[in-house]
């Protein structure tokens, strides 16, 4: 699972069977930052994105898609998945999968 999020919502999210390499990421970030840069709401506003230090997260092409949509790429600190918000999102999906399985 990809997702992006607010502090207070998800904006985007994408469930894909097996891994995910930098293409399937760039895809994703690419069709989530053109939805906050077309939205009359979010178009103008700074857009920071937080990642983990994943291989795919440090691809160039991400780097060029953020430029394009004037978005800043913010890497979390090495090992430190608790500082990283969206990794609460996970944990909870994680939870309620079990408890229903």
């Amino acid at each position: 699972m990809i997702a992006a999020m607010t502090f207070d919502c998800v904006i985007s999210a994408q469930i894909t069977e097996g891994g995910t390499d930098h293409v399937v990421f760039d895809n994703f970030l690419h069709r989530t930052l053109h939805k906050l840069r077309v939205d009359g709401e979010t178009k103008n506003k700074q857009i920071v994105i937080l990642m983990d230090n994943a291989t795919i997260h440090k691809h160039q092409i991400i780097y060029e898609t953020a430029r394009k949509f004037r978005a800043n790429i913010l890497l979390n600190a090495q090992y430190s998945p608790w500082l990283n918000p969206v990794e609460q999102l996970f944990n909870y999906i994680k939870r309620r999968l079990r408890s229903t399985a």
